[in-house]
C-alpha cells in the first residue's frame, strides 16, 4: 500500500514538474514572440473619480490602465492638468495584473479644480522603458477628460466659502520668515552703505600746503607763548617743511639727510626756484647744527625762518583755476606745472 502511495506521489510530482517545465518553456517562447513582434502599446484611457458633482477645491483621482508586452513597462508619468485645475500630489505607477504575453500597469494622480465652471482637458505623458533599439514606441500620450466644477455651498454662514483647502504653491511660514530676515538685513546693509558713502562725500581733504600753513601758525604761537623752546621749534619747523615737500612734490625729504635732499633738488626739473633752494640749504644746515651740534637757537632767527617757510609754501602751492579748483594733483595732493613755475 505504501509503495502505491509513493508511486502516485512520484507520478503527480512528475506531471507537475513536466507542467512547470512546459509552462516555463511556453512563457519564454511567448516572451520572445511578443518581443520580436514589436506589439504596439495602446494609449491608456484615463477616467475621473468622481466623474460628476465635482465641487470647487475637491480632490479628483485620475486613473488609467496601460497594457504592455512582458518586455515593456512604464517608468515615468508627467501630468499636466487642464486650465482651472492643479495637481494635488505626485503621479504613481503600480502593477495591476498579468495576462498571457502582457501585463497591466495603473497610472494615477490627483487633481483639484480651483475655479468654477468648465475645466479644460489635461494631458498625461507616460515614458516607457527601452530595452531594444527596435522598440520605437518610447512614450504614450493621453487626455484627462474635461469636467464641470461647481461652487461650494455657503448656506447661511456669514463667512464666504473659499478654496482654502487648495494648496496652490503657497509659501510656507518658514520661507516667509527667512525672506523677511533677508529683506531686513538688506535694508540695514543699504542704510549703512549709504551713510558711509555720504560721510566719504562730505569728508574734506585738506591739501598739504594748507596743513603746513596751519602748523606754521601754531608753531609761531607756541614760540611766542614760550610753550616750546627755540631748539625744539627749529626741529619741528624742519619736520613741517620736509613733510610738506614730500607730499607736494613726491620727494623723500623726511628720510633723507640734508646733503641728500639738497642734491635731489639740483635735478634738471627741480620743483623749487634757486632762491627757495638757497633758503632751504641755509635753513636745514642751521637746523642740523642746532640738532646735532647743540648750538643755541635764536628766537628772532626762528621767527624769520617761519616767515620764509610760509612764503615758500605760498609760492609753491598750486594756482587755482577760474572755478576755484586746483590745476592738477600729485600723490593725492594738488600741484601746478613745474615748468610754469620756473
Amino acid at each position: 500500500m505504501n509503495n502505491k502511495i509513493k508511486k502516485y506521489i512520484l507520478i503527480v510530482l512528475a506531471v507537475a514538474g513536466f507542467a512547470a517545465i512546459a509552462m516555463f518553456t511556453l512563457s519564454v517562447l511567448k516572451y520572445n514572440q511578443v518581443k520580436n513582434a514589436g506589439v504596439e502599446i495602446k494609449n491608456p484611457v484615463f477616467t475621473l473619480t468622481p466623474s460628476k458633482d465635482i465641487k470647487l477645491g475637491s480632490t479628483i483621482s485620475v486613473d488609467g490602465i496601460i497594457e504592455c508586452p512582458w518586455h515593456r513597462w512604464p517608468v515615468k508619468a508627467d501630468v499636466t492638468p487642464g486650465k482651472g485645475s492643479q495637481t494635488a500630489g505626485n503621479p504613481e505607477i503600480k502593477y495591476a495584473g498579468i495576462g498571457w504575453g502582457s501585463w497591466k500597469w495603473n497610472v494615477s494622480d490627483k487633481i483639484q479644480p480651483y475655479q468654477n465652471g468648465n475645466i479644460d482637458e489635461g494631458t498625461v505623458v507616460v515614458e516607457l522603458n527601452n530595452p531594444r533599439p527596435s522598440d520605437k514606441q518610447r512614450s504614450l500620450a493621453s487626455k484627462i477628460p474635461s469636467f464641470e466644477s461647481a461652487a461650494l455651498e455657503t448656506g447661511t454662514s456669514p463667512e464666504l466659502a473659499v478654496a482654502g483647502s487648495i494648496t496652490k504653491k503657497v509659501l510656507s511660514g518658514k520661507l516667509i520668515i527667512l525672506l523677511s530676515v533677508i529683506a531686513m538685513l538688506a535694508i540695514v546693509f543699504l542704510f549703512i552703505w549709504l551713510r558711509r558713502k555720504k560721510k566719504n562725500i562730505n569728508k574734506t581733504v585738506i591739501p598739504a600746503w594748507d596743513i603746513a600753513l596751519m602748523e606754521f601758525g601754531k608753531l609761531r604761537r607756541e614760540l611766542k607763548e614760550h610753550r616750546l623752546t627755540p631748539d625744539i621749534c627749529i626741529v619741528k619747523l624742519t619736520d613741517i617743511i620736509r613733510n610738506y615737500l614730500e607730499k607736494r612734490f613726491s620727494l623723500h625729504a623726511p628720510t633723507q639727510t640734508t646733503v641728500e635732499f639738497m642734491e635731489d633738488l639740483k635735478r634738471d626739473r627741480s620743483p623749487l626756484k634757486s632762491e627757495d633752494r638757497d633758503f632751504l640749504k641755509d635753513f636745514l644746515t642751521a637746523a642740523d647744527l642746532v640738532k646735532f651740534a647743540n648750538l643755541p637757537a635764536d628766537e628772532l632767527v626762528i621767527e624769520n625762518a617761519i616767515s620764509k617757510a610760509e612764503a615758500l609754501v605760498k609760492t609753491t602751492r598750486p594756482a587755482e583755476t577760474a572755478d576755484g579748483r586746483q590745476s592738477s594733483v600729485v600723490s593725492g595732493q594738488s600741484k601746478v606745472d613745474n615748468s610754469k613755475q620756473q
